[in-house]
C-alpha cells in the first residue's frame, strides 16, 4: 500500500465509512462482511457502521484488502474509493 506524495493527509475513517457503505449495496451478506471488518481488525457494529481501528490505520485497511479476496465485487470497489484517496496497492 503506497499513499500519493503530494496529497492532503488520508482520512481513514471516511475511507472504511466509504468502503462499507459500498459493500452494504453490493451484497446481502452483512454478516460476513462484519466478520471480514472484524477480523481485519475494523470495529463496525452490526449495521456495518464503522467503531474504530484496533490497530493502525495503515494495517488494518491492509489486511481487510487481503480477506476482501472473499468478497470480490466488494474488493473492487474498495480499490476504486483507496485509489481515489490516494492509495494504490
Amino acid at each position: 500500500m503506497t499513499y500519493t506524495p503530494g496529497t492532503e493527509k488520508m482520512d481513514y475513517q471516511k475511507v472504511v465509512t466509504d468502503i462499507l457503505d459500498s459493500a452494504k449495496k453490493l451484497t446481502a451478506e452483512k454478516e460476513r462482511v462484519e466478520t471480514l471488518f472484524h477480523a481485519s481488525g475494523i470495529k463496525v457494529d452490526r449495521n456495518l457502521v464503522f467503531i474504530a481501528f484496533n490497530d493502525s490505520p495503515e494495517v488494518c485497511i491492509k489486511t481487510l484488502m487481503e480477506k476482501l479476496s472473499a468478497l470480490p465485487v466488494i474488493k473492487i470497489s474498495a480499490k476504486r474509493i483507496l485509489r481515489t484517496g490516494g492509495v494504490s496497492f
